[in-house]
């Protein structure tokens, strides 16, 4: 695999600022950080707490209204238990050239993770991140597409199969089989759900060696057409995608549900197709209008889950990803329980 970023932001001047500079790391604050015993992981929370990029784009709380982030007095902006934020950008010709072949657009990109501590099956077994794009570049882009691309490797890399489920616009990935070598059985499955009403416009998956989905060419601007292609709904080629049992053109594969056996799936829901394998996807959404100086954010959870099977792990994370787009809908902000008042009163042998 192959990246086309540089860390740290783009400048007024458009240049790039120093990518070696140390403050352009990937931070990670924790929200109980304080009550950790001393030692190397609270000395880490710690040093990110204190040095909190708020200048560069990273969230934070201005508890003062004075504009200057204090620590102690002002804070982070603790989405999650959990949050992680760095800033890159593109303006590395030699990266993204060594990626698809591209010339850099001037994007700075400044992204937030978080997560959290629950041990309950809900929100602990999801991960937000939201991408915010920035066009620092001389033109305004008037076609911007986002994929999500993953190669999931659930547990062993060689059983994975995928779909689409274009309800809740999740892409996910499951084993082909109950059994996988990691994982044993059952084997979960994972989902990547696109948030604040975010649609998957595209949805493709790439299989190593296969001449239909083959994988884009890495360090070669063919690479970057293929991969428009396939941003776009389209075969690496810029053939069209047919769908098996109605012969019509798709945009996005494996929109069909295994669960209910209905529609176009792998394996039972694909006659002729691919045997479970190595697989990877990019799930789309856009186009969109990026004038310069403009920012658009691209928010999305993953999801994991194990049911009692490997269908009925499908069925476990469309259940998380509802869950995930209603604590996204309520700005992660969650109601304190009230404690319950107890009180006692006296009677014949009784409370």
């Amino acid at each position: 695999h192959r990246h086309g970023l540089q860390a740290g932001k783009i400048l007024l001047n458009g240049k790039a600022d120093d990518p070696n500079d140390p403050k352009y790391r990937v931070y990670k604050i924790n929200k109980d950080w304080q009550s950790l015993v001393s030692g190397s992981v609270k000395d880490a929370f710690q040093k990110d707490y204190e040095e909190w990029p708020w200048q560069d784009g990273a969230p934070w709380i201005d508890k003062d209204n004075d504009g200057i982030y204090t620590p102690y007095t002002d804070q982070p902006d603790f989405i999650g238990d959990e949050v992680l934020w760095y800033v890159a950008n593109d303006l590395d010709t030699s990266r993204s050239t060594y990626t698809y072949g591209s010339l850099p657009l001037g994007l700075e990109q400044q992204c937030t993770v978080w997560g959290f501590n629950r041990n309950n099956s809900t929100l602990g077994n999801m991960v937000f991140k939201r991408y915010r794009m920035i066009n620092k570049g001389i033109y305004d882009i008037d076609s911007l597409k986002f994929g999500i691309w993953t190669d999931i490797d659930l547990g062993t890399a060689d059983d994975d199969v995928m779909g689409c489920d274009t309800t809740i616009e999740m892409a996910y990935g499951y084993n082909g089989s109950n059994t996988d070598g990691n994982y044993g059985s059952p084997p979960p499955a994972i989902g990547y759900v696109f948030l604040n009403e975010l649609e998957i416009s595209s949805f493709v998956m790439y299989i190593g060696a296969s001449a239909s989905f083959d994988d884009p060419r890495q360090g070669v601007y063919k690479g970057t057409l293929e991969l428009f292609n396939y941003l776009y709904g389209k075969l690496w080629n810029g053939n069209l995608i047919i769908d098996p049992l109605t012969q019509l053109p798709e945009r996005i594969m494996l929109a069909g549900d295994p669960v209910t056996g209905s529609g176009w799936y792998e394996l039972a829901g694909w006659p002729g197709g691919p045997d479970p394998d190595d697989r990877r996807f990019l799930s789309s959404t856009g186009p969109f209008y990026l004038a310069r100086n403009d920012t658009i954010d691209i928010t999305f959870a993953i999801v994991i889950d194990r049911g009692e099977d490997n269908i009925d792990s499908i069925t476990r994370i469309r259940r998380l990803a509802g869950i995930a787009k209603k604590v996204s809908r309520d700005d992660f902000s969650f109601p304190q329980v009230p404690q319950p008042q107890l009180h006692a009163v006296p009677g014949n042998q009784q409370i």
